[in-house]
């Protein structure tokens, strides 16, 4: 066996022993921590729905209530007189709600939901699903120290990031179907 050929023959060993330590250590790492990284999304999202199911999503406060309701024609949104959605912004709006991740749970305090702004809550938000079911997320007040958001979530205290204020502003002027060029309503 010439010189050449052993070092061809180890490369060759050392390649595949390199291949099975990859497949190993994706098998043994990789994948369970991609597993309990979907297991601890699913945990951590405020309302667990999917959009399809959903049949309206109600956003309360002291001045105002706004409705986004699936109908036979699409959605409407009321805030005041009814008018006819824009489909796209609306599935966009419900992504965004489906997708509202809480960023940590908090204990109830000794002076309990008023010291997070929760007693009563500035705004209520609801999702009516399919087969009667609803989801409601009340919605309290800012924490001062890094501007999240605090909300109960059933029986939680839960922190929402900054950013889920836009998330939960349902603005019925984004939300409503542009007018056709005309004037009209587009259909």
């Amino acid at each position: 066996m010439s010189a050449r050929t052993r070092t061809a023959g180890l490369a060759a060993g050392l390649a595949a022993l390199f291949a099975v330590l990859v497949a190993w250590a994706f098998l043994s790492v990789e994948r369970p921590m991609r597993e309990e990284h979907g297991r601890r999304a699913s945990v951590d999202r405020v309302l667990p729905f999917s959009p399809a199911d959903v049949r309206e999503v109600r956003l309360s406060t002291a001045s105002a209530d706004v409705v986004l309701a699936r109908g036979g024609a699409g959605w409407t949104i009321s805030a005041g007189p009814s008018l006819p959605a824009d489909p796209a912004a609306v599935e966009a709006c419900l992504e965004r709600l489906a997708a509202l991740r809480r960023r940590a749970t908090v204990p109830a305090a000794d002076g309990g939901l008023a010291g997070f702004g929760l007693d009563p809550p500035r705004a209520r938000l609801s999702v009516s699903l399919h087969g009667g079911r609803t989801l409601v997320l009340e919605i309290g007040g800012d924490n001062p120290f890094d501007h999240t958001l605090f909300a109960r979530a059933g029986a939680e205290v839960v922190v929402l990031p900054a950013s889920a204020r836009a998330v939960l502003a349902l603005d019925p002027a984004l939300l409503a179907r542009p007018p056709a060029p005309d004037g009209g309503i587009r259909g």
